[in-house]
């Protein structure tokens, strides 16, 4: 029991060591970097007054003396929006310009696949969107989807639009 009392008292004082030489060190750091600073002074012999030489330059990487405290609390989005289909175009539909309605879990933009697109409507809200499509030409559409990229650049899977004629 004696013995480890003896290493727990030599540890200590190995530590207290430490400490005291790194205090010592910094003292000795300052004092280089306040002698650097000194040293580039110029006196004018006609004035006797001190002046910084303006050729001379000392570079200090405070990075030595600063332990960073600081904690990262931030987080990264990395979930990608979740759509679902809200209101169906309309078939049989003689609209050419048919809306389509679909909820997304996060705003974003809005992409356009197969033969249907959007030239007015490429923002989505975290909310029901209810697009416009453009004018379609006479004809069975079964390729159209939808895609949401949100701001952290997440894209949703394909969400595909009914088959409407």
């Amino acid at each position: 029991m004696a013995h480890i009392r003896i290493v727990q008292l030599q540890l200590r004082t190995m530590q207290e060591i430490s400490n005291k030489m790194k205090k010592f060190l910094y003292i000795i750091l300052i004092s280089l970097f306040s002698l650097s600073i000194i040293s580039c002074e110029k006196k004018d012999s006609s004035s006797g007054s001190s002046t910084i030489n303006p050729v001379s330059s000392v570079t200090l990487k405070m990075s030595t003396f600063v332990v960073n405290t600081t904690t990262d609390n931030s987080t990264t989005d990395t979930t990608a929006p979740i759509l679902a289909e809200v209101t169906a175009v309309t078939t049989p539909t003689i609209d050419t310009t048919p809306d389509y309605t679909f909820s997304s879990t996060e705003a974003g933009t809005i992409t356009y696949g197969g033969s249907c697109s959007s030239d007015n409507d490429t923002s989505a809200t975290a909310d029901n969107n209810t697009i416009t499509f453009n004018a379609l030409a006479d004809g069975t559409y079964s390729d159209c989807y939808i895609k949401v990229t949100d701001n952290a650049s997440n894209t949703s899977d394909n969400l595909t639009v009914n088959t409407f004629t």
